[in-house]
């Protein structure tokens, strides 16, 4: 997966697609920041678990691709994307964003659920998406020179609460954002996931990832806007 995805990035991005936007980031962040410690296997103690975790985010990412390249109904995290990937004229900063925040915030929860991750497999899943954190600035640089976009400040509003204090008021941004915080971000995408697992808290989990979702992608639209991102 993490190789067909590699593919499909350098064409969009050898076409100047926009549609990379996402594809790009999602490679740099999986395919040379997580893949070489899943291969390793250091420090972790169940990196088959975490590989069929990886496996179901990039699918998750593919299929919506996939419906979008052939006309077919998309998944509702993506559709804004695309959107905004055909239109040149937007953003191509604020555009990755959106492709990321649809990832984070709804693809992850998700494939936990799908894969069946539980809070044993916590250590494992907590230190290879640290280690994207720790990365960041690659990705942050390889979208910049592909697509002369910078991310780095929506990427930075996205993890850190102060961002939403922009549109929201001192204070409230960050209460709102918390969950999204760097050192919580992984916890709470876990805690949805494993929520999604269990048929009692399933819905209520669900409803939580959409509104989080749908705030986070209205606040990088305004922050865009108001900063001239």
């Amino acid at each position: 997966m993490a190789d067909r995805n590699h593919r499909i990035s350098e064409i969009l991005v050898a076409h100047g697609d926009r549609r990379g936007l996402f594809a790009l980031m999602d490679d740099t962040a999986d395919r040379i920041i997580v893949s070489p410690l899943l291969h390793s296997g250091a420090g972790l103690t169940n990196p088959a678990r975490q590989a069929q975790f990886y496996v179901e985010n990039y699918e998750s990412w593919l299929n919506s691709l996939h419906a979008n390249v052939t006309g077919a109904p998309v998944a509702p995290q993506w559709s804004k994307y695309f959107a905004l990937a055909s239109n040149c004229a937007e953003s191509g900063a604020h555009t990755a964003m959106v492709g990321y925040n649809a990832h984070l915030s709804v693809d992850i929860p998700h494939s936990i659920a799908a894969v069946g991750m539980g809070t044993q497999d916590s250590s494992d899943y907590f230190r290879l998406l640290d280690a994207i954190g720790i990365d960041s600035q690659l990705i942050v640089d390889r979208t910049k020179a592909a697509y002369n976009a910078d991310v780095g400040p929506l990427w930075r509003f996205y993890f850190l609460g102060e961002g939403l204090d922009l549109v929201t008021g001192p204070g409230v941004g960050s209460n709102m954002l918390l969950r999204n915080a760097l050192g919580a971000v992984n916890a709470a995408n876990l805690a949805n996931g494993l929520g999604l697992e269990n048929p009692a808290t399933r819905d209520v989990t669900n409803t939580g990832i959409n509104a989080m979702w749908g705030a986070v992608d209205s606040a990088l639209a305004i922050l865009t806007q108001v900063h001239g991102l």
